[in-house]
């Protein structure tokens, strides 16, 4: 069971001192403008104070936050988000509407779950962050394995449960014959395991983690349509390369320890790599070394995510 209320003071000291601390780089100056408008009524700040929108709105509205905000700034991979949820369920064959259902569902988290009004609750549910200790992989912050199980499955026993958006998840709709908005919690669930993919998501050894954190996304970001083209290495992973899992608490855990720092055959390599490479963020930018670990982690990432689509419509029996 886990108690947040220590490390929500321990994790904000920090981002308050990582943010005075990049104030003079001026590529973080007004670098995230908030979106005063959204359709319907429903704004995205709103949205951060914990504004649910109704459940027969909630595909439409999504959809139409999508387009608003395509090509707008969102923090934590706003392009692979959508990118790899888009591409694993289109390769696992689901039909183009359902694909954009869940496409437009996985940019929600980083619009709902943001601001001190909301409790920076997304540097908490969207983090898994493991230490190596003599006992092994040590958990000391985040919840997204709670986040990704809730809104498949519902109440995952926690003292915080259930975490599904608005208390509810895909088997509950599915179960009621709606599968639509059964896809559309599938695909706010995939953001949580997209999120865990990232090294940033899963470490916090040093300081310029923090620093460059949003930084790193960006480039990744940047390089996802073009530059490095790493759209290519998501569509290159075999839907029979889908990771298989029957808990999605532990694929959860399983897939931080992956990209972790301490025991990732890539996720240290790829920060070193970034750092070496002096923090680059445009199009094209960044040496061999980087670019060969970030594919590694995109294709990670794919595998996960594709194989949580897989285990819900497995599990509801959707296909």
């Amino acid at each position: 069971m886990k108690t947040k209320t220590l490390f929500y003071l321990i994790y904000l000291f920090l981002v308050v001192g990582l943010i005075s601390c990049s104030e003079n780089d001026e590529d973080y100056k007004n670098e995230e403008q908030p979106i005063t408008e959204s359709p319907d009524g429903f704004e995205p700040e709103g949205q951060s104070c914990g504004e649910i929108i109704p459940e027969d709105k909630l595909i439409q509205v999504s959809h139409q936050l999508y387009e608003k905000l395509a090509g707008k700034k969102l923090k934590y991979n706003a392009a692979t988000h959508k990118g790899v949820t888009y591409i694993c369920a289109k390769k696992l064959g689901l039909s183009e509407k359902r694909a954009i259902i869940m496409r437009d569902a996985s940019i929600m988290p980083d619009v709902y779950q943001t601001g001190i009004a909301n409790g920076f609750n997304q540097q908490w549910s969207h983090a898994f962050m493991l230490k190596k200790t003599i006992f092994g992989a040590s958990w000391i912050w985040g919840d997204a394995d709670d986040d990704f199980h809730d809104n498949l499955d519902g109440d995952s026993g926690e003292s915080e449960s259930p975490e599904g958006y608005n208390k509810k998840w895909a088997g509950y709709y599915y179960s009621k014959g709606n599968q639509d908005l059964g896809d559309w919690y599938v695909g706010y669930a995939c953001h949580f395991m997209e999120d865990i993919g990232f090294v940033l998501h899963t470490s916090f050894p040093n300081i310029p983690m923090g620093i460059y954190h949003f930084r790193f996304e960006d480039w990744m970001d940047n390089n996802w349509s073009k530059g490095h083209c790493f759209v290519n290495d998501a569509l290159a992973v075999s839907p029979n390369d889908y990771y298989k899992f029957n808990d999605p608490k532990k694929a959860i855990k399983l897939a931080a320890k992956s990209s972790n720092w301490y025991y990732s055959s890539y996720g240290k390599q790829a920060w070193l790599a970034y750092k070496s490479s002096n923090y680059p963020k445009k199009a094209g930018t960044g040496n061999q070394e980087l670019v060969k670990y970030t594919r590694k982690m995109i294709s990670e990432t794919t595998k996960w995510t594709g194989g949580g689509i897989k285990y819900a419509l497995d599990k509801y029996q959707q296909w």
